[in-house]
């Protein structure tokens, strides 16, 4: 390998190393022919490391639910085109191979000290699986590509765990790069008329006896939102019919039971379309949040009757498409108004007219749409939002080295944090929740870590990580009732 690694480092070049690892030029990697020799000397498959060298990084295993990228050095410069990175496809491991998959896990390690980029896929992310005990080079950026709830991922609620990131993907519109509307298709797709049914067939529906006023569908059923204490509530005053497992009181067909195939199917989006209303209670409340809750009916012409992002409003197509749950005091007063809309069909047309007349008022929706190169729902002609991602990262890092004034790439609260969970529908905070709970301990855990590793050199312990954690929270009051082991902190 004497021909694939940078030399050693003594400390007496450390300082040096470290002044002029921010000062290198782009280019392609050599042919593989110079590479052969010392590959097959270390007992390394070419055509594996070829594959690896086409993709143009290197994968480093950590955990399975962690996918950590190093850009590869030759010579002290990064390969870093970006033509071939395929995270999203192609590059993704197989998490049911123990080896053939991490084959290079080795020569990856072989570079650390070179790496200028490393990415992760925070789903399960957690304080004790970032990089302990590597050092952490001044000159690597950290960059984080988070897609889903934030009831999954608490910890990168609080700025001190999101500052040790320089760049992010996240569904918050302040993220390094925004995917808010990862669950609206196009445009068009809410002006299209194709699915959806005026209001006069579903009040013939209504009336018949056969549908609901209210269609509601979930399966989780324990979220932060506490989203199933209010549908119970509401359903005391107005009927609903509840599909999912979720205060289950009606059957879907068979072939649309699995929620992650049939989020999309085209009988459910026909069913939602036969409704005048449908719940849409997002799981969390977070600034531009949004999900395929709120789409879904919208793209169908089912009014939706929204709890979730507070910014909700920012990014509807028009001034009346939902009927927002926060503008009522109780579950009382909302169905006495969704009462009011079904008896006038004026009314309920209103909130539909991006179905009746086919426009967007909304320049934010319609830019951001507009603007937006990549695709959803397997468009392998635009590609998808994680591959556009790295590519975004790779741009980004190439530009601040390339720069003679570079800027300072760092992740504040804004491009992720939320509050303290609150509850549907009156927002208030209940400090006795599970996720109010867990919400804190992430607080503690982000303060704790980011001092750790801002304080090289650093060693994770996770004994005495979580026993100060543990003993933080119990301070303020916080696992008083049922002190966990470690194992549930």
């Amino acid at each position: 390998m004497d021909g694939l690694c940078p030399p050693k480092r003594g400390t007496a070049k450390k300082n040096e190393d470290i002044q002029n690892a921010g000062r290198f030029n782009v280019r392609p990697i050599h042919t593989l022919l110079e590479l052969k020799g010392p590959l097959l000397k270390r007992g390394i498959d070419i055509s594996v490391f070829k594959k690896c060298l086409s993709l143009e990084i290197i994968l480093q295993k950590t955990t399975t639910s962690e996918l950590s990228y190093c850009a590869v050095q030759k010579e002290h410069n990064p390969v870093m085109k970006k033509k071939n990175l395929k995270f999203g496809m192609g590059a993704r491991p197989n998490h049911n191979s123990q080896e053939s998959d991490f084959i290079l896990q080795d020569l990856c390690y072989a570079y650390k000290h070179s790496c200028k980029i490393k990415m992760f896929y925070l789903i399960e992310l957690c304080a004790g699986r970032l990089p302990f005990p590597t050092l952490r080079a001044p000159w690597t950026r950290w960059a984080l590509l988070h897609e889903e709830s934030p009831k999954n991922q608490p910890l990168f609620d609080h700025e001190a765990a999101l500052q040790l990131f320089n760049l992010t993907g996240t569904f918050r519109r302040e993220s390094s790069f925004p995917i808010t509307l990862q669950h609206l298709h196009s445009l068009e797709a809410l002006t299209d008329t194709e699915e959806w049914l005026p209001g006069e067939i579903k009040s013939d529906l209504l009336e018949s006896g056969e549908l609901a006023p209210i269609m509601y569908i979930q399966s989780d059923c324990d979220t932060p939102a506490q989203r199933d204490t209010f549908v119970e509530e509401l359903q005391k005053y107005i009927q609903i019919d509840s599909y999912g497992t979720c205060l289950h009181n009606r059957d879907l067909p068979s072939h649309l039971l699995d929620s992650a195939e049939s989020h999309n199917h085209a009988d459910l989006r026909s069913l939602t379309a036969r409704y005048m209303f449908t719940l849409a209670v997002e799981n969390a409340q977070c600034d531009d949040y949004i999900t395929e809750k709120l789409w879904r009916p919208l793209t169908v012409g089912s009014v939706p009757v929204y709890w979730g992002s507070p910014s909700i409003h920012d990014w509807l197509p028009n001034k009346n498409s939902i009927v927002d749950v926060r503008d009522f005091k109780d579950p009382l007063e909302l169905a006495k108004f969704l009462y009011k809309i079904i008896q006038n069909d004026t009314l309920y047309d209103s909130y539909l007219e991006h179905k009746t007349y086919g426009v967007i008022t909304n320049d934010l929706l319609y830019n951001t749409m507009e603007s937006r190169q990549w695709g959803i729902d397997n468009d392998f002609l635009r590609g998808n939002f994680i591959e556009h991602f790295e590519c975004y990262v790779c741009d980004k890092v190439i530009s601040e080295h390339s720069s003679t004034k570079p800027g300072k790439l760092k992740a504040t609260r804004a491009h992720y944090g939320c509050p303290e969970p609150p509850s549907a529908p009156n927002g208030n905070v209940d400090n006795s929740s599970f996720w109010v709970e867990q919400w804190h301990k992430a607080r503690v855990e982000a303060s704790l870590l980011h001092h750790l590793l801002s304080n090289p050199p650093y060693t994770f312990i996770p004994d005495d990580f979580y026993d100060q954690v543990l003993i933080e929270l119990q301070k303020n009051g916080y696992f008083q009732r049922f002190p966990p082991e470690h194992v549930e902190l």
